[in-house]
């Protein structure tokens, strides 16, 4: 990959747009020769957001279980559900299990938020750019002490320079990278677990995530922060005055984003990237297979098509799946980069998914049911 690509602004819109070295092939050319290959009908759907419209129900069979994506608001509400009613578990029940419970759902709703945060980054939300950011603002990144804009401008470079030194998440001698990019170690001919551990236990790292970009934006987050405890405080069973704190929720809250919810940031990067060649997105990105108990937990909300993401970032979470399946069946390149992730002994070993030998018999089932409906839709697209 080239580094030598630069970021500037565009004059008519505030996304990034580039200049290109032609020193060997860059991202960008990467991914415009990858979406020449798919039918620009199925662009548009795909990357037409859901948006806010009342619960959308999307289903398709992977041979595992009924896939579900449900609309913005239902998965807001979803996930900031789940933080708030177990915080109210571990309230009215107080206890070890009911602390472990607690962590647990809390952690698998910071996820989901998180997720969705992920997608306002790239516009995915809502079809309005401006309301993209309010919402992001108003319900997702600043409970990781960020705003949307700051976290497009650190996620943005991840994407554009993916696998060079300039890329903050997985750059080589990048001071922002897990560990061992940091320290320019390549590992790839070791486990994935065992890079995980090596990256797990890592200060650094582990405090970037704890301040998040608090010192960017301290007044609006400290208000954001502020106007939360106080909501919070009324769910506070032994408030005595007519405006009191959260203290168990922000203890809760917080103490999970520092423990199981940093657990889970390094197990999934190291999952997406780490231990492959940066040679290019395909050879460079993982996809991880739906949809087993392990993989909704890690990776709420459709954001285990991590490859499928790189090559397609306008793509919103809620219509992964079904690009994913269409792209399986359609474009070998795109099918040949999934399954060769988990060829070695050491793949498989770590990242052992119960779901995949159903999901591959679904595809070849797909394969066979479908071949006249997809010949008809190719020659249609090329018309």
């Amino acid at each position: 990959m080239s580094q030598t690509a630069i970021l500037v602004q565009s004059k008519q819109t505030d996304e990034p747009s580039i200049k290109l070295s032609q020193e060997d092939i860059s991202i960008f050319h990467q991914l415009k020769c990858f979406r020449s290959q798919v039918p620009k009908h199925l662009l548009l759907k795909w990357e037409t957001p859901s948006g806010m419209p009342t619960f959308r129900y999307l289903s398709s069979y992977t041979g595992c279980s009924m896939h579900h994506a449900d609309s913005l608001p239902s998965n807001i509400v979803r996930d900031w559900g789940i933080i708030l009613a177990s915080t109210q578990l571990y309230i009215y029940y107080p206890s070890t299990v009911s602390f472990v419970a607690a962590i647990f759902f809390i952690s698998w709703g910071q996820r989901g938020l998180s997720n969705l945060a992920h997608d306002s980054v790239h516009r995915n939300l809502v079809a309005k750019k401006k309301w993209n950011d309010i919402i992001a603002d108003t319900f997702l990144t600043p409970a990781f002490l960020t705003t949307a804009k700051l976290q497009r401008e650190a996620h943005t470079a991840h994407h554009h320079y993916l696998g060079t030194a300039a890329d903050p998440d997985h750059g080589l001698n990048n001071e922002t990278s897990l560990k061992h990019y940091r320290e320019g170690k390549v590992v790839t001919n070791q486990s994935i677990f065992s890079v995980f551990l090596y990256d797990l236990f890592d200060f650094q790292l582990w405090y970037q995530g704890a301040i998040g970009s608090f010192t960017s934006a301290p007044f609006f987050l400290t208000i954001w922060w502020t106007i939360v405890a106080i909501l919070t405080g009324f769910l506070e069973p032994s408030r005595t005055t007519p405006i009191s704190i959260g203290t168990t929720f922000l203890f809760l809250f917080h103490f999970t984003r520092l423990t199981l919810s940093h657990i889970i940031y390094v197990l999934r990067e190291t999952i997406d990237h780490s231990g492959l060649s940066p040679s290019s997105i395909l050879d460079f990105t993982r996809s991880s297979p739906c949809c087993n108990i392990f993989q909704k937990f890690l990776q709420p909300h459709d954001d285990n098509y991590h490859l499928l993401h790189h090559l397609l970032p306008r793509i919103p979470m809620t219509r992964l799946h079904e690009a994913h399946l269409w792209l399986v069946e359609n474009l070998e390149v795109y099918r040949d980069a999934n399954t060769s992730k988990y060829s070695s002994e050491n793949e498989r070993g770590f990242y052992i998914l119960a779901c995949r030998e159903d999901a591959n018999r679904a595809f070849k089932d797909l394969r066979h049911t479908s071949v006249a409906r997809t010949h008809s839709l190719v020659k249609s697209s090329s018309r």
